[in-house]
């Protein structure tokens, strides 16, 4: 098995053993379910110092391959993905590439 195989299938796993079911609207396309990670809170660490900080910013680790697209996170037109857990709807601010295909979606409460 090749390395980027074993490194798809263990993220596969973790995000079924650790995460739940979300429901993901990209925006113009059909929603869908899929496992995720998901924290009320995350840790934003400092370019400059390196130094990390609790914020109380919502988000979610999904597999890249379980998304249709790249995610859309909000921008000057309104367009946006949303996430939908345990019946909160959440709009996707921006996201992150781990290199490894995992996806961490920054998010916030809709308006």
């Amino acid at each position: 098995m090749a390395w980027d195989d074993a490194v798809q299938n263990l993220q596969g796993a973790a995000s079924r053993v650790f995460g739940r079911e979300q429901t993901y609207e990209p925006d113009g396309l059909p929603s869908l379910t899929l496992p995720g990670i998901f924290r009320d809170q995350s840790v934003e660490v400092d370019p400059e110092t390196g130094a990390g900080q609790l914020v109380a910013a919502p988000a979610i680790e999904v597999r890249r391959a379980d998304l249709p697209r790249d995610p859309i996170g909000i921008d000057e037109t309104g367009v946006r993905d949303v996430v939908i857990v345990d019946g909160t709807r959440y709009a996707l601010t921006t996201w992150e590439d781990d290199g490894f295909g995992m996806l961490t979606l920054s998010l916030r409460l809709e308006s």
